[in-house]
């Protein structure tokens, strides 16, 4: 005779009803015991979640704020942000160092939080920095500004008659020569330049003193670098050569432009000036410097809302790779007992 099953017994196994009877396996849904451990199992796990997605929130957050000095405060006051970034650093350091004297098992959470925050400023420095000293970014912004605007001046006048200069509006022959560009190759990108000439009667220098730049934008005979194709465009917004702490450690456009001027100089004897100024070549100039701010910002913006998802694969990366150790530290010590 067939052996009776208990129905609190029997678990749903997508098996048919009767050939779970005849096995004689529990039915989960049937059993308040195993119903109450399955959904442990999911809040667990849904708790977890929550738990890391705010978690990923803090360097997020760090990120916001490292980026957001470097776009308002670092040109007006560049040693207070560093000192500021210095500070919080060395207490995410100091720390981690001290939670090294205490269990592990209580310093797990407290330490991903500090790394994380420490992830969170280094990519804020890094883009921050980056929209900050790239040609036509917030450095170039602020000292446009604050420099001063020339206008008529001829191409082969000396550079160092308008070092102090934001914008040069040039006289109307004058074009960047597309014949004389080069390009300088750092990076997996091209640093375009071409000197700006003219055909003007001038009995002053003759050597190249100003150069239109850009990225990506030259050939063989081509320069379509900023509005450089357009005719009418006789203007340039110049590129600031950045004095602040950082911008001593880390290389800036402008020496990779001059690294392009040098091998134009070699290459078609073009006479070249000891310090040229080089430019974003525009035709509006008013027009072209409004458009840097907005240009920053939306920057600023556009990364503010890529860095929080990736913050958030950040911190499940953590999360798995912590799991994953304490598993097979939990394993090893299982066997060894």
């Amino acid at each position: 005779a067939q052996r009776s099953v208990p129905r609190q017994l029997l678990v749903d196994t997508g098996c048919p009803r009767d050939s779970q009877v005849q096995r004689g396996i529990p039915m989960a849904e049937e059993d308040p015991l195993l119903r109450a451990q399955a959904m442990a199992a999911m809040l667990t796990s849904e708790s977890k979640v929550e738990e890391a997605m705010r978690i990923s929130m803090l360097p997020w957050i760090t990120f916001l704020g490292t980026s957001w000095l470097f776009l308002y405060c670092y040109e007006h006051v560049p040693s207070l942000v560093l000192i500021l970034l210095v500070l919080w650093t060395l207490m995410c350091l100091c720390t981690l160092l001290a939670m090294q004297l205490r269990p592990k098992v209580a310093q797990g959470k407290h330490g991903l939080v500090v790394v994380l925050s420490l992830v969170g400023v280094s990519l804020g420095v890094i883009f921050g920095y980056w929209n900050y000293s790239r040609a036509g970014g917030v450095g170039d912004y602020w000292a446009a500004g604050s420099h001063q605007h020339y206008s008529d001046v001829n191409p082969f006048e000396l550079a160092d008659a308008h070092r102090d200069a934001g914008v040069l509006v040039f006289q109307h022959f004058s074009r960047p020569d597309a014949r004389l560009s080069t390009a300088y190759v750092a990076w997996g990108q091209k640093y375009c330049v071409a000197p700006i000439l003219g055909t003007g009667e001038y009995e002053g220098a003759t050597a190249a003193q100003y150069f239109a730049t850009g990225k990506d934008c030259c050939k063989d005979l081509e320069f379509t670098c900023g509005e450089a194709m357009d005719e009418a465009a006789h203007a340039g917004l110049v590129i600031f050569n950045k004095t602040q702490a950082l911008n001593q450690i880390f290389k800036q456009d402008l020496d990779y432009y001059m690294k392009a001027a040098r091998m134009a100089s070699a290459r078609f004897g073009v006479q070249l000036a000891e310090e040229p100024i080089f430019l974003t070549w525009v035709g509006d100039s008013d027009l072209a410097l409004a458009n840097l701010w907005p240009q920053a910002r939306n920057a600023w913006l556009l990364s503010s809302m890529l860095a929080l998802p990736l913050c958030a694969v950040i911190t499940f990366a953590i999360e798995a790779w912590r799991g994953s150790t304490l598993g097979l530290e939990t394993l090893k010590a299982k066997s060894f007992a």
